[in-house]
């Protein structure tokens, strides 16, 4: 939590508004972040996504919010703010391709994923099918999906926004109500790195959760399991925060 200080003066960077929203170039970022991004279906997730700022900037009656946020360098664009995730696409390309998927599974991706695709079931045309197969997809390995968003991108927006506010924003409205006690800027980018870097975590643990298929480990396990229990819960370590099942 942000602690109180004695009143200081503050040097603004105004950089508030760019330093909290996406810029042009957060994927090449995302390139040298060392947590992934690893090529075709994947892509740069901003581990505290701008929508939250924007959210709290919104409501932001007094701009203590904006003014606080104008006085540290944290920027979500920077690479260390950046976590690699793949589309659901990722996984569902590269395991057509596996060759440790046993046959009968695999046979199961191909009539079912393309199959749906092919006959517009999910909105897509021939040429789009081609362009998704002409390149190689990477192992996504043991990580929650990005998008479609309602794998948990939605409910994780949310999270954060509370993390945020009780940690961050709220202190910073009490202290600004205050006549002598204010914050230090460091604090405010201290408080809000952490809170980042426990995101990453939990988003990278996510990916080694046990779904409910033989007791299957990570998301790995659970994709090439979930034909033999379609009815199983297979989902929750692709899932970026705990949600119902999501669409197929």
């Amino acid at each position: 939590m942000v602690k109180k200080k004695k009143a200081a003066g503050h040097q603004a960077t105004g950089q508030q508004k760019s330093n909290f929203t996406k810029d042009e170039i957060y994927r090449k970022n995302c390139l040298n972040c060392g947590f992934g991004y690893h090529g075709h279906r994947w892509e740069a997730h901003h581990v505290l996504p701008g929508v939250v700022f924007t959210w709290a900037l919104e409501q932001d009656v007094d701009e203590c919010i904006a003014e606080s946020l104008d006085t540290t360098p944290y920027d979500i664009n920077d690479a260390n703010s950046l976590l690699g995730l793949p589309k659901l696409t990722a996984y569902i390309l590269f395991y057509q391709n596996d060759p440790t998927m046993q046959r009968p599974p695999k046979a199961k991706e191909l009539t079912t994923t393309m199959a749906r695709w092919k006959n517009g079931s999910v909105g897509m045309y021939q040429t789009d099918i081609d362009r998704l197969k002409s390149k190689a997809a990477t192992d996504p390995g043991n990580l929650p999906v990005h998008t479609p968003v309602n794998w948990g991108h939605t409910e994780y927006n949310k999270m954060v926004y509370k993390k945020l506010d009780d940690e961050v924003f709220e202190p910073l409205r009490t202290l600004k109500a205050g006549e002598e006690d204010h914050f230090e800027p460091q604090d405010v980018y201290d408080e809000v790195n952490d809170i980042k870097n426990a995101c990453r975590s939990d988003l990278l643990a996510r990916g080694m959760l046990p779904g409910v298929v033989n007791g299957a480990l990570g998301v790995k396990a659970n994709l090439k399991a979930r034909h033999d229990s379609p009815n199983k819960k297979y989902w929750i370590p692709l899932c970026m925060v705990d949600v119902d099942e999501p669409a197929s």
